[in-house]
């Protein structure tokens, strides 16, 4: 089951270990979901780890060494194609890796836009606890 995160929601299952979120990141080391993304989201990731609270306690080369070992294991989106679906060219990048890496779940907790959406081209789009529900936590 192939599954893309939203940037935060990524950040805060890496970071915070007894996040709902980090029972995502659980889920992907026991084989159950594989992780989609593209280079442009891991750079944001890397931006966001170094940026939240928690990644203040975070050494800088302990993330971006996290962020390198990522990309030899995620589902990685070579070249997505960009979409114009909502007014948020974020969110639009997010289908974009979710489209073009075949993904079954785009996880948010985006409600303004993406969770609003709900599915768009073959991809659902949930909320952590809603994907864990849905998918046997």
């Amino acid at each position: 089951m192939r599954v893309v995160l939203d940037s935060i929601v990524f950040a805060n299952a890496l970071l915070m270990q007894d996040s709902e979120a980090s029972r995502l990141i659980r889920k992907w080391r026991e084989g159950k979901i594989n992780l989609v993304t593209a280079e442009p989201q891991l750079s944001e990731l890397l931006r966001a780890m170094r940026s939240s609270p928690i990644g203040e306690r975070l050494n800088p080369s302990a993330a971006e060494q996290l962020v390198n070992s990522l990309r030899g294991l995620c589902v990685m989106v070579k070249k997505p194609r960009l979409m114009d679906v909502l007014p948020n060219m974020y969110d639009n990048y997010l289908l974009a890796i979710a489209h073009g890496g075949a993904a079954g779940y785009l996880v948010t907790d985006d409600e303004q836009d993406l969770l609003a959406l709900k599915k768009y081209e073959g991809t659902e789009i949930l909320s952590v606890n809603d994907f864990l529900a849905q998918t046997g936590g």
